[in-house]
């Protein structure tokens, strides 16, 4: 079977890979420079921790099951270090609180910690704590080593990889081409569409529907996220009232701030962030981890992508499953598994009962948002 994969970062190079490992004829098509992506300006937080309904939930638990099973064997790529919560607000000790008892019935993993507990586990830390959780199945992926490591699969299993433009879809009687901006044409069996927010103007070209959140400033699609130099640091994910910290290769941190994400401009020039937003992350760490205070940091734009209602769009776009997609917000703990389960799909027709909820074609027509889709996260514990 000839497949065309647009995309190369998380979910094309995942999909890419499992796709020649069984023995498809793979061509990845990804744009010259993915710099602006979701996947490459990622927090990388693997997790279960905020899912609704409890589909997104258990499919989130597939997501990060895939990454202890598998990933955690792949030097570089997940670290298995666990997550802590620190709630000092009082609004923020009843989210806690909240989610906690929620994830607790789900069988989810989840610690009380006490005072004492929490200093033992990141001693330099000086977020307010009226009660603290830890969530130890939690971890954090590197999204670029995570994406060149599928890219070698691939690429062992015989994937070719092409850089250009996608300008164009579009489906036959008995397949699909894709056109490139350099007038480059390429015939399949089937297209793949991962090519994350372009995915939806792609299936347009087709004369599909597959809509997701456009990024407009302040909106659920964009936030802001900085990274650090090497310095001091935390030893697994940590969220508190005003800052959100976890390790980065090389030493240094990702921060993050839901509060301040209010203004981020996907428009912003270089996709950098105002040097006020860089001077407020630079001040909350100094407040947080005081040992790490005048540590130089880098401040962006990050996006995330989020079909219309909230949920994944996984599988045929079409009904004779000539284009497909794998579109989704948390792509980097989803993507592995979900590369997997749509490849074998693609192969076999045989569809996870998981994945049942989410066909993009419920998107046809109207959508109501719903979720991350309609609510842009602001508080902590929100993302």
């Amino acid at each position: 079977m000839r497949i065309v994969v647009i995309g190369g970062q998380i979910t094309g190079s995942a999909l890419a890979a499992s796709l020649a490992a069984r023995g498809a004829e793979v061509s990845v098509v990804d744009r010259p420079d993915p710099a602006g992506s979701a996947t490459t300006r990622s927090y990388g937080w693997i997790n279960s921790h905020k899912k609704h309904p409890e589909s997104y939930h258990a499919l989130n638990v597939a997501g990060l099951e895939h990454y202890h099973r598998e990933l955690v064997k792949v030097p570089g790529v997940f670290e298995a270090v666990g997550h802590v919560e620190a709630a000092g607000a009082p609004a923020h000790v009843t989210s806690l609180l909240a989610r906690a008892e929620r994830l607790a019935g789900l069988g989810y993993p989840v610690e009380r910690l006490t005072a004492r507990e929490l200093r033992a586990l990141e001693p330099g830390l000086r977020a307010p704590a009226r009660e603290s959780r830890g969530f130890p199945w939690e971890g954090l992926a590197h999204p670029e080593v995570l994406v060149a490591h599928f890219e070698a699969l691939a690429r062992a299993d015989g994937a070719r990889h092409l850089t250009g433009r996608v300008t164009g879809v579009e489906l036959g009687g008995h397949g699909a081409a894709v056109t490139l901006a350099d007038g480059t044409r390429l015939t399949a069996d089937a297209v793949a569409l991962c090519a994350g927010l372009g995915s939806s103007a792609l299936a347009a070209s087709a004369g599909l529907e597959l809509p997701t959140v456009a990024p407009t400033t302040g909106n659920p699609a964009v936030g802001y996220l900085a990274t650090t130099a090497p310095g001091p640091r935390v030893s697994r994910l940590v969220t508190t009232d005003r800052l959100n910290l976890r390790p980065h290769t090389g030493g240094g941190m990702i921060l993050q701030a839901l509060d301040l994400d209010v203004d981020a401009d996907p428009a912003a020039p270089g996709g950098q962030a105002p040097a006020r937003v860089a001077e407020a992350f630079a001040e909350r760490l100094a407040e947080v981890l005081p040992d790490a205070a005048g540590t130089p940091l880098r401040a962006y734009v990050g996006r995330r992508v989020i079909p219309a209602d909230g949920l994944p769009a996984v599988g045929p776009v079409d009904d004779a499953g000539r284009l497909w997609a794998v579109v989704t917000h948390s792509g980097v703990t989803l993507g592995p598994w979900l590369a997997e389960r749509t490849a074998r799909e693609m192969l076999t027709g045989h569809r996870d009962p998981l994945l049942g909820p989410f066909s993009p074609r419920r998107l046809r027509g109207p959508v109501t948002a719903r979720g991350s889709a309609a609510h842009a996260p602001r508080e902590p514990g929100e993302q």
